[in-house]
């Protein structure tokens, strides 16, 4: 919080995108542990109070979803670190819940028509998908569908 920040309409998209991944993680937990793990909780409140050095508490945050402890713990961590973070991925977890097969099938024949360079049908399928209440990514192989936030 003491030094400047550099904004850009890059990191701003990148910052989106893995707020996106926090909430699709979070989306994919069935339950919940009663308690967090209490050594990453720990890095992670230590990280946040040298100077809130918030780059070092997302790396540990990112570090604990990638490690190897149970889901349920893992979402119980999580959920504690976001009570710092105030990103309510509990919250937004549910949007990123499963895509209607109907979407899923317009995702599928808009990749198809992406395949045959047919554009300007894929786009006005996109815009079908959008009206609908979703997000369109295109990635390098499909079309990746989100829930509108």
């Amino acid at each position: 919080y003491r030094s400047e920040m550099n904004f850009t309409w890059e990191s701003l998209a990148a910052a989106q995108e893995t707020l996106n991944g926090l909430y699709e993680v979070a989306s994919d937990f069935d339950e919940v542990h009663k308690y967090a793990d209490i050594d990453w909780e720990r890095d992670f409140l230590d990280a946040v109070g040298q100077d809130m050095n918030m780059p070092k508490a997302l790396g540990i945050l990112h570090d604990m979803l990638r490690a190897n402890i149970a889901k349920p713990v893992k979402a119980a961590t999580l959920f504690k670190m976001d009570e710092i973070l105030g990103l309510k991925i509990r919250e937004n977890a549910k949007f990123m819940l499963k895509i209607p097969d109907e979407v899923l099938a317009l995702a599928a024949e808009r990749d198809a028509l992406r395949r045959q360079k047919k554009f300007v049908k894929a786009d006005h399928m996109r815009i079908k998908i959008e009206k609908m209440g979703y997000i369109v990514e295109d990635q390098e192989k499909k079309t990746k569908v989100l829930r509108k936030l």
